[in-house]
């Protein structure tokens, strides 16, 4: 028998059970080593590995859990023996165990609450056990208290034990202690209160590094010969081991990230467009959130009842299109339409009605958008291909609400919804085509089509906000004129938003075809690595690029394979051009690239000059300002390449490849933004 694939294997002279002895009094240094081991793997845990892997291999958390206890008291090392009494580092011990299995069931509560992807993301699979999700949290809470209250007391410092273990085994206590209260979110207190518990949280961990040389590993505690045990059908499989240094990186990253979250409470009430910059820049973190972080997240932004995320769909639309307008005025909806044929409906009792249809039209697809923004990278890239599906289908809805609204309100920007719709649209055809540079889904050779397929995107989406822009401009002025101040400012914060957005999508637009006109230079002077396709041809490829927009989005829709080829090679076939002097064609090509990103090096200037409040970015501020200086880092990289070719072309007249001229790829692709993949040139 293949012990690989048969757990009953026994090798010879192995039992089938541990002979680790659960009721021997435990050293202050031992059960240090048991805990920071079970801090290992629960980090194991969290990374997704699944619990026969690491939590449920400890003999001490098989003891507690497994014949399921009904009570407490029942879940104790020296079940089905008798009774005596229990030494102190015992009951420290049980007391942080406890903790840690109460914790997991609530991150697992948490975590199937959201939209999540056990495969890829979590494993929520308990084998029959279940963690302790009966008992009382104050129950182990109070446990808790009164090890703490011992150690601190009188009673342990007659104790034979020293004042670091002590405080060691006070640093894990307090931990456990205040990472179980941060997941427990009760409804009657506010979740701002979590704020301190996952800082003092973090500090326990910073306290528990300085002091993880005092424990003693304990290695016969743990034992791989549990997974036997388990409601599983998957043979055993080897032990997932961190290190401990590991594992603290990453609870710490786990408690920031957690801490981060709580930002989301307040930004969902005041702005949308904010909470948007929050949850991208949320999930663009290197390393990113873990699965808890999360769910966290999507439960501050879906939590409370249906009507708090509802209102954040509403000021969405306030804040592009319907700024200070009377079709969201909440007078419309206190007047009740008329029930008499004879008598004519109130113009506004309509448009409340008229925008409550398209509300409950959008509202499914619009917080799958918010669902998918807060998965991991790669799923994200793929649940918003089918978000746009979704924004595609609602374009000709949305269409048939304008036309109602248009008889209703005469002072609203032309086809609002329409727009709103085809704006938020291109953002996410834009998300998905950066989201393929950053998980290095495009070969090199390909990059020029990507870029250029960028480019018209974000022109598209350009010209959606220049259609917003100039009659946000003149109800500003309007508002201005009559003083009303408050309206006055209302709009006047939209129309640095659009602004800002105008800005940073003609920049885009500009930057991403500079950089396509660049890689096609590279191309003609054979300069970028090719490599060979025997069973490719370039239109398939093409169609697969493009399928996420070509089969399921109209507008906007990309060309026909030729087209596409045309205005991805300039001057003809790249191994063949068809240019009579192809020194001054290039030399030409890398001029005009030259001028588009100096056009961009400006826009974003000028976007970093708004700052991020206009672009309502000040709860990620900070992140705003990297991925700024990361563009404009990008806009200088990419005029010294072009420059450089340039000059190359000019000193080399007639050449096919100037010889002295070599290109370095970039390893890797960067996050948040920060998408420009510009090759070094280098003479």
């Amino acid at each position: 028998m293949d012990p690989k694939m048969d757990s009953g294997v026994l090798q010879p002279g192995e039992t089938l059970e541990h002979d680790y002895d659960l009721q021997k009094d435990l050293l202050p240094e031992e059960v240090v080593g048991i805990m920071d081991q079970l801090l290992c793997y629960e980090t194991a845990w969290h990374e997704g590995y699944p619990l026969s892997q690491n939590l449920f291999t400890s003999v001490h958390l098989d003891r507690l859990l497994w014949p399921e206890p009904r009570i407490l008291e029942e879940a104790s090392f020296d079940r089905g023996k008798p009774a005596s009494p229990m030494a102190m580092m015992n009951r420290i011990l049980r007391a942080y165990c406890l903790a840690l299995i109460k914790c997991c069931d609530r991150v697992i509560q948490t975590v199937t609450s959201r939209d999540y992807y056990e495969e890829e993301d979590f494993s929520t699979h308990t084998y029959n056990r279940s963690l302790l999700t009966q008992i009382d949290e104050a129950e182990i809470q109070q446990e808790l208290s009164h090890c703490w209250e011992w150690l601190v007391g009188e009673l342990g410092t007659q104790y034979n034990i020293s004042n670091d273990l002590r405080r060691a085994l006070e640093s894990r206590l307090g931990f456990r202690q205040t990472l179980l209260s941060a997941m427990h979110q009760d409804a009657t207190e506010p979740l701002n209160a979590l704020d301190p518990l996952w800082r003092v949280t973090a500090t326990f961990l910073g306290d528990m590094k300085s002091n993880h040389t005092l424990g003693q590993p304990v290695p016969e505690a743990f034992s791989p010969k549990l997974q036997r045990r388990l409601a599983s059908t998957v043979p055993p499989r080897p032990v997932v081991e961190y290190t401990f240094d590991e594992a603290i990186q990453k609870m710490t990253l786990l408690c920031e990230h957690s801490l981060e979250t709580i930002q989301a409470i307040d930004i969902r009430s005041s702005s949308a467009a904010g909470l948007l910059s929050f949850t991208w820049a949320f999930a663009s973190h290197k390393p990113q959130p873990l699965a808890y972080p999360r769910a966290l997240l999507a439960s501050f932004i879906f939590g409370g009842p249906p009507e708090a995320f509802s209102s954040v769909l509403q000021r969405d639309l306030e804040e592009l299109v319907f700024t200070e307008d009377t079709v969201l005025d909440p007078l419309n909806w206190t007047i009740e339409m008329s029930r008499s044929s004879l008598i004519p409906h109130d113009p506004r009792a309509l448009i409340a009605k008229t925008i409550d249809d398209f509300l409950a039209r959008i509202s499914q697809c619009y917080a799958y958008l918010w669902s998918t923004l807060c998965q991991n990278r790669c799923r994200i890239r793929r649940m918003l291909c089918h978000s746009l599906r979704e924004f595609d289908h609602l374009m000709a809805d949305a269409e048939i609400f304008d036309n109602e609204l248009h008889d209703l309100s005469k002072d609203t920007l032309s086809n609002p919804l329409m727009t709103w719709t085809y704006y938020h649209k291109l953002r996410q055809v834009e998300w998905v085509v950066q989201l393929g540079f950053e998980q290095e889904i495009y070969q090199p050779d390909e990059l020029v089509g990507m870029y250029w397929w960028l480019s018209q995107i974000a022109s598209s989406r350009y010209t959606v906000l220049e259609h917003i822009l100039p009659f946000t401009r003149r109800r500003h002025a309007r508002f201005a004129k009559k003083k009303q101040l408050r309206e006055a400012s209302s709009v006047g914060r939209t129309v640095d938003y659009v602004d800002a957005m105008v800005k940073e999508a003609k920049g885009t637009a500009l930057l991403a075809g500079c950089l396509s006109t660049l890689y096609a230079l590279l191309h003609y002077l054979k300069l970028l690595p090719v490599p060979e396709r025997p069973y490719s041809a370039p239109a398939l490829r093409y169609e697969l690029r493009m399928k996420p927009f070509l089969l399921t989005v109209e507008p906007p829709t990309p060309p026909p394979f030729e087209e596409y080829r045309q205005k991805t090679h300039p001057l003809g076939d790249y191994d063949q051009p068809s240019s009579d002097n192809l020194s001054r064609s290039l030399k030409a090509m890398a001029a005009d690239a030259d001028d588009a990103v100096k056009m961009a090096k400006a826009e974003f200037a000028a976007l970093k000059k708004l700052g991020a409040k206009a672009a309502r970015c000040e709860a990620v501020e900070d992140a705003w300002k990297k991925n700024i200086a990361s563009m404009l880092s990008s806009c200088v990289a990419a005029g010294i390449a072009t420059s450089t070719v340039k000059a190359a072309c000019s000193a080399h007249s007639g050449i096919s490849r100037p010889p002295s001229l070599k290109v370095e790829m970039p390893e890797a692709w960067k996050r948040y933004h920060d998408w420009w993949v510009v090759p070094k040139v280098i003479n």
